[in-house]
């Protein structure tokens, strides 16, 4: 695998370079998300680290604040920056828990839907759909077979117009 800079604060520089043997390419195989401090490839500032492999996604998101930067700052700024740094943390965590959840919950809807279908096929009856009119909207092939008719000419009509049609 390859790790590249995609977009850097510092435009161009760092663009595309070869971060595999990076103290943060280490890391990121020992666990998905922490810190460190390190003296930067791009620039060789020494810098405090986060970082975030997502799990689904071939992204590793890493936030670096030079520790020259940090000590400018009062002790009031630099709590409020390390605030700042362990809320997009959080925020980061979270958004890749809730992407988790919602791959989980597709996964449950496809294989439910999965299962309907192999019992829908393998059953003597036929199914069919109904919209919020309730009008046929779909009809499983089994239809023609028992019915004798084509399916298509139930499609956007109500049951009772059909019983109608019968009665007639």
């Amino acid at each position: 695998s390859e790790m590249c800079i995609r977009d850097s604060y510092y435009g161009d520089a760092g663009y595309k370079q070869d971060l595999s043997g990076s103290v943060v390419w280490s890391m990121i195989e020992e666990s998905s998300f922490g810190n460190f401090t390190h003296e930067s490839l791009v620039d060789g500032i020494e810098r405090s680290f986060h970082y975030r492999k997502m799990d689904r996604y071939p992204l590793v998101v890493v936030l670096g604040i030079s520790l020259s930067d940090i000590a400018t700052f009062s002790d009031k700024f630099r709590f409020a920056a390390y605030i700042i740094a362990s809320l997009l943390s959080i925020g980061f965590i979270g958004a890749s828990i809730y992407m988790r959840r919602e791959i989980k919950l597709l996964e449950v809807v496809s294989r439910n839907e999965k299962r309907f279908i192999d019992f829908a096929e393998s059953t003597s009856d036929w199914f069919w759909e109904m919209d919020e009119e309730l009008r046929f909207t779909y009809f499983t092939g089994r239809n023609m077979e028992v019915t004798g008719q084509d399916p298509a000419t139930f499609i956007g009509k109500k049951r009772t117009e059909l019983t109608k049609e019968i009665a007639d």
